[in-house]
């Protein structure tokens, strides 16, 4: 149980709802629209190393999640005057910010991985299911048996469970760092993959590659 009040508690689920649909649209659904329009294919002519484009997603990501985490936190604070000090609010918004690196991660490698029709139904389900069945905006203990155990698997539920216990002065429960760690470890190891294996990420030419490199393979392949 979270010693928090009503109001505080709904400004974290709130902050970290808005930040989970932020962070997907700005990575998976732009990268998914960039691909149709052949955005992707151009960018191989240009020197943007191959790794530089997800690059450029991941901090797309980042900064959009910011936006909401910390715009829903202040004003919902400073409306209904939740007593919360301000080091503690930067703590909270900085811990549901840090934790949407797998989230807009995840985004990437949706974007990337899939194709549109499959890659906007993954998202639209990611962005309405994870706050949902993650309970962010009410108690895990009132689901079923069945719906916990679903809860208890979503990093969103973990994230949201930490932004809590910070928020209300609490050391963060070590199996929720530990679930939200491994989540973390495994988006970072899908992307490194999928920068090292380009021809494997469904995109048609692969990762972007530099106009240089490819004209010396063609150069090479002439001799």
């Amino acid at each position: 149980t979270h010693d928090v009040t009503a109001m505080g508690y709904v400004s974290v689920s709130t902050a970290t709802s808005s930040a989970v649909v932020a962070a997907l649209n700005a990575t998976g659904l732009r990268i998914l629209k960039e691909r149709k329009d052949g955005w992707t294919t151009q960018l191989g002519f240009t020197r943007l190393p191959g790794h530089g484009y997800p690059l450029v997603k991941l901090a797309t990501g980042a900064i959009t999640s910011l936006v909401p985490v910390v715009f829903v936190l202040g004003i919902i604070t400073l409306a209904m005057q939740v007593p919360v000090g301000v080091p503690t609010l930067l703590a909270v918004a900085g811990v549901i910010w840090l934790c949407m690196t797998i989230l807009y991660g995840f985004g990437v490698l949706v974007g990337f991985w899939f194709g549109e029709a499959a890659g906007g139904l993954t998202i639209l389900l990611a962005q309405l299911g994870l706050p949902v069945l993650g309970g962010v905006f009410w108690a895990v203990s009132s689901f079923p048996g069945w719906l916990r155990a679903v809860a208890d698997v979503l990093p969103v539920y973990h994230v949201t469970s930490i932004a809590h216990d910070v928020e209300a002065g609490l050391v963060p429960a070590r199996g929720d760092v530990l679930i939200v760690a491994g989540y973390l470890a495994a988006v970072v190891v899908g992307l490194v993959f999928a920068v090292r294996h380009p021809r494997r990420t469904g995109l048609p030419d692969g990762f972007p590659e530099p106009k240089a490199k490819a004209e010396k393979k063609d150069s090479d392949a002439g001799q």
